[in-house]
């Protein structure tokens, strides 16, 4: 359970400290006051990433040398804490991450699983029309969380993929032979091999899970979860994307990058046995959306570790059935933080039960100020 988040000049926070109480924990407050901008402290604090920026500098306050979270959490009754640390270098331009827990520097994959989190936002209601891109992160968030030999393995594979597509620049520009992409094409053939096989073990767990879910929200229609490898294989993921670069390796040199391999996998949603994509509409494609997130609570929870939920504002996206479903869960989760500009969206009571808060422009008061 997180018991503090401590910002210094991240985003429109120059400096607050926000306890944070076991069950629910609501910020109220208009837009562009930092209710998001909290929520993304805490999923960087736990994660080491930000589920929102681009850019590392696009979250220290204009004007900064750097931000700071800090995060103290209690695990098995014993105190904790981590921080993240965003320092801008003036002599490259960047801005440079670093991570802190109990004082000593540690690195992403540690941090893997340590504190878990759940994420309901708005942005992530409309994945299922979108890009593949945003459907491979709903399945990597899960997955690095609940697998810290995944989360080690899709970083490996990040960074090999980034040295190849260099390389292979390279080589297009005449800079560097052909065959020094031979070991660079292995070494993504081995790891996206590991990663499609996690992959097919977690959606053969989440599809009933998933279909439960969806069911419980929306009875009498049937949504279906398949996973969509970028190369297809008759059981030997490695061995098929060898064979796909090689196959294509004048097409990558032609283009800059590498053309296939598990980043570029999808997962597909299925409403009836049609594309939700195309045939389902935007509140069904919502509530696919819902029941994954909720599954996903659902596999978290039965590790050491139950996820601490983060709703930052989807009560708007949703009607009043799936508002009413979605309370429940937040009402039975050991710990869950939620923002919402509008108190209307909670059914009557709640705001006074919960520990409510409200968000003026980065600084935190009480519910009646």
């Amino acid at each position: 359970m997180i018991t503090s988040v401590s910002l210094f000049a991240f985003r429109n926070y120059l400096k607050e400290s926000v306890p944070l109480r076991a069950g629910v924990n609501l910020l109220l407050g208009a837009n562009a006051q930092g209710k998001t901008n909290l929520l993304e402290a805490v999923y960087l604090g736990a994660t080491g990433r930000s589920p929102r920026a681009t850019v590392l500098a696009e979250m220290v306050m204009w004007e900064q040398a750097g931000a700071r979270v800090r995060l103290e959490f209690d695990d098995d009754g014993a105190e904790h804490s981590v921080e993240v640390r965003l320092e801008r270098d003036d002599s490259s331009r960047r801005t440079k991450r670093s991570l802190v827990l109990d004082g000593k520097p540690v690195g992403a994959q540690t941090l893997a699983g340590r504190l878990r989190m759940v994420l309901f936002s708005p942005e992530e209601m409309t994945l299922i029309r979108g890009s593949g891109e945003g459907r491979r992160r709903l399945l990597n968030g899960l997955l690095t969380q609940a697998d810290a030999d995944y989360a080690a393995t899709l970083s490996r594979y990040s960074r090999v993929l980034e040295q190849r597509n260099q390389l292979i620049k390279r080589i297009a520009q005449d800079l560097e032979p052909i065959d020094t992409l031979a070991w660079w094409s292995a070494e993504i053939s081995r790891l996206g091999g590991e990663l499609v096989r996690a992959r097919r073990r977690a959606i053969d767990e989440l599809i009933p899970v998933v279909a439960a879910k969806y069911a419980e929200v929306a009875p009498g229609e049937q949504l279906a979860l398949r996973y969509a490898p970028n190369v297809v294989d008759d059981g030997d993921p490695e061995a098929a994307i060898a064979a796909e670069l090689a196959r294509r390796q004048r097409e990558e040199i032609a283009r800059g990058l590498t053309v296939a391999g598990p980043h570029r996998d999808d997962l597909e949603f299925e409403l009836g046995g049609l594309p939700a994509a195309a045939h389902a509409s935007q509140g069904q494609q919502r509530t696919a959306i819902l029941a994954f997130k909720l599954a996903e609570v659902e596999v978290l929870s039965a590790g050491p570790r139950s996820p601490v939920l983060l709703l930052d504002d989807v009560m708007s996206e949703l009607d009043a059935p799936r508002r009413q479903h979605l309370v429940e869960l937040v009402e039975a989760s050991p710990q869950a933080i939620i923002t919402s500009a509008e108190e209307g969206y909670f059914p009557p009571g709640f705001v006074d039960r919960v520990h409510t808060r409200r968000v003026v422009s980065g600084h935190l008061v009480a519910a009646s100020g």
